[in-house]
C-alpha cells in the first residue's frame, strides 16, 4: 500500500507543479521541470534499489530478533542513500549545464530554466533517499502505519508549501516547495525513527538483563 501511495504521490505532485508553473510562469518552465524529473528519477530509483535491498534482510533479522544486525543494515542503507544523494547534488550543482544538455542542447531559455530549477529545487534531494529508506525500514519491521505516514506525509507536508510559497515568491516559491517540505518532514521522521530504534534496542537487551 505504501508503494502505491508513493507512485500516486508522484503523479499528483507532477500535476500540481505543472499547473503552478503554467499559472506563475510559462510552458518553458514546465519543460524545465520535466527535465528535472528525469534527473531526479536517476537518484530516486537508486535510493529505492538500496531500500528494497535492505528490506528483506531487515525483515529476516526482525523475525530472528537480532536488533544489532538491523541497526547495521539500516546504517549502511542510510549512508549509501544519503551520502550518495549528497554526492549527486554536489555533482549536479558543479555541472548543471552538462546534465541538462543531455535532454536539450539547443533551447537556451529551457536550459537556463532547468539549471535554475536544479539550484533551487534539488538542493535537498538526498533527503528523499532518507525518507525512502525510512519507509522501507518501517515496512520491514511490520510497522505499516508508520511507513504509510512517511509516504503520505510527503504529500501532505508538501501541499501547504505549494499553495503558500508561490503566493509569496512566485516561481521561486514553486521551485522551493519540494526541498523545504522535505526538510520539514525529514526532521519529523528522523525524530520518530530515532525514538523507535532506541525503544527497539532497549527491548532487545531487556531479556538478557532479566536473565542475568
Amino acid at each position: 500500500a505504501s508503494s502505491f501511495f508513493m507512485y500516486a504521490y508522484g503523479s499528483v505532485m507532477i500535476a500540481l507543479h505543472n499547473a503552478l508553473f503554467a499559472q506563475y510562469g510559462s510552458s518553458i518552465l514546465i519543460g524545465a521541470y520535466a527535465i528535472l524529473g528525469y534527473i531526479v528519477t536517476v537518484y530516486y530509483l537508486t535510493a529505492e534499489g538500496i531500500a528494497n535491498g535492505m528490506q528483506p534482510l531487515v525483515s529476516y533479522n526482525h523475525g530472528a530478533r537480532n536488533q544489532d544486525n538491523i541497526n547495521k543494515l539500516l546504517k549502511v542503507a542510510m549512508s549509501a542513500a544519503v551520502l550518495g544523494g549528497l554526492a549527486f547534488v554536489v555533482i549536479l550543482n558543479l555541472f548543471p549545464y552538462q546534465f541538462v544538455s543531455v535532454f536539450n542542447s539547443t533551447d537556451q531559455e529551457l536550459i537556463d530554466g532547468a539549471v535554475w530549477g536544479i539550484r533551487l529545487h534539488m538542493f535537498a534531494l538526498f533527503l528523499d533517499g532518507f525518507l525512502v529508506v525510512a519507509a522501507a525500514y518501517y515496512q520491514a519491521v511490520n510497522r505499516g502505519s508508520k511507513a504509510m505516514f512517511v509516504t503520505i506525509g510527503n504529500m501532505l507536508v508538501q501541499l501547504p508549501f505549494l499553495f503558500i510559497l508561490p503566493k509569496l515568491w512566485g516561481i521561486t516559491g514553486v521551485w522551493l516547495a519540494f526541498p523545504l517540505s522535505n526538510i520539514a518532514l525529514s526532521l519529523v521522521v528522523l525524530t520518530m525513527l530515532w525514538k523507535d530504534i532506541q525503544r527497539a534496542n532497549q527491548q532487545s537487551y531487556q531479556p538478557a538483563t532479566v536473565a542475568g
